[in-house]
């Protein structure tokens, strides 16, 4: 069964306050490992070892919307937090409308991936809504791993539905080979609603297939992301655990 783990960015105000804290909570409910995003005022090295000894080991460096670091300080993150994998968000605030912005973001993301690739680590691309945009009958997102080879995805399963339009299942089936992280999101899927995440398993998203259509061999982690949430967010984060690994789904 493939390992659930978070996406630290869920529980980010208590991370901020007490990171140790945090870490132990969320190994308490039962996760297996968690994505970094953001030190909080700690180096890399220090929250490699909270994270160890509270039993989890680092999923993947989450280092947010752009490649803002150099190579070296990506390696240095990376080496402190004891993982392989750094995580980036590459977007234009818009829809990909045109080959030249896939072109722009692949170019960007293929370089860095060759770049990090020479140290022993992966690249892994994290999507949200403006990549599902067709170009010539092909998701954008499609188009970018299309144009760099040597870049992984971490598909956001919510974001990519594009609150309902897109075949999720059928869109990891096509990237199996590239598929190495899956974020688990929940929601309504009504646009502009500013209250739309929910627990994972208490929205609309049918996460069974989704998972199906994963390698096993190349998909390592599978890791619940909410944003955001209208209540109680440890709840929400033991909710997701409990329905996920009740489900079958990870654990």
């Amino acid at each position: 069964m493939i390992p659930l783990g978070i996406q630290m960015y869920t529980v980010r105000k208590d991370t901020a306050k007490d990171y140790p804290a945090a870490l132990a909570r969320v190994a308490g409910i039962g996760y297996k490992g968690v994505e970094v995003a953001g030190l909080h005022e700690h180096t890399a090295a220090e929250v490699g070892r909270m994270a160890a000894d509270a039993g989890l080991p680092v999923i993947s460096a989450h280092i947010g919307p752009k490649i803002d670091k150099s190579i070296g300080e990506l390696v240095d993150l990376a080496g402190g937090l004891g993982t392989d994998t750094i995580v980036c968000a590459v977007y234009h605030m818009e829809r990909y409308t045109s080959m030249d912005l896939v072109r722009s973001a692949a170019e960007d993301l293929q370089a860095t991936a060759e770049a990090l690739k020479a140290h022993g680590l992966r690249l892994a691309l994290h999507n949200h809504g403006f990549e599902m945009e067709r170009l010539d009958g092909v998701y954008a997102l499609e188009r970018i791993f299309q144009a760099a080879p040597d870049l992984l995805a971490e598909v956001d399963t919510y974001w990519a539905t594009d609150m309902g339009p897109v075949d999720v299942p059928a869109l990891i089936g096509r990237m199996a080979d590239r598929v190495a992280l899956l974020h688990l999101k929940d929601g309504n899927m009504v646009r502009g609603d500013r209250d739309f995440l929910t627990a994972v398993g208490n929205g609309k998203m049918d996460f069974g297939p989704i998972l199906a259509a994963a390698d096993p061999d190349v998909l390592r982690w599978a890791v619940v992301e909410i944003d955001s949430f209208h209540g109680d967010m440890w709840q929400a984060v033991e909710d997701s655990y409990r329905n996920i690994t009740q489900a079958g789904l990870a654990g």
